[in-house]
Formats: structure tokens, C-alpha cells, sequence
């Protein structure tokens, strides 16, 4: 889930966009999509950005030490820390 939102400001304020991301990257051949969506975020002009959601998924065996690391990876490289 990708969700880009701006939030209008009174007169004279400047107006701000940001981005929502959550539930994503369950399954290996999803790990490229995440890629794209982080990719889509660092070229946008965000404010900031908020996960809300699972970073795995017992079910399909993503909750692994090498999935924790990468999102951690991916996280900290991303423009909007």
C-alpha cells in the first residue's frame, strides 16, 4: 500500500505533502515492488513519510533476521529520515 497525500494550509502557510506505506514486501517476488515504491518516495517532495502496517508475514515466511535487516537498511536510506 502506497498512499501520497498534501495537506492545505491557511493563507500565507506553505502546504505539505506526505507519504503512507504499510503492508508490503510479504513474499520474494514482492521484494522488487518495495524496491519501486521506496524508489517512488525518495524522488517525491515529502515532508515526511509513516509505515503503518506489517513489515512480514509469518505465513509466508518473511519474518526473518535477513528480511529485519533489509527493511533497517532500507529504512535508513531513505531522503525522508
Amino acid at each position: 500500500m502506497l498512499a501520497l497525500a498534501a495537506c492545505a494550509s491557511a493563507p500565507g502557510e506553505r502546504d505539505f505533502s506526505f507519504g503512507l506505506i504499510g503492508d508490503l514486501g510479504y513474499t520474494p517476488a514482492q521484494q522488487p515492488l518495495v524496491d519501486n515504491v521506496l524508489a517512488d518516495l525518495n524522488a517525491a517532495r515529502l515532508a515526511f513519510v509513516v509505515h503503518d502496517g506489517d513489515l512480514g508475514s509469518p505465513r509466508n515466511g518473511s519474518c526473518t533476521n535477513d528480511l529485519w535487516a533489509r527493511r533497517l537498511a532500507q529504512f535508513q536510506a531513505s531522503a525522508h529520515r
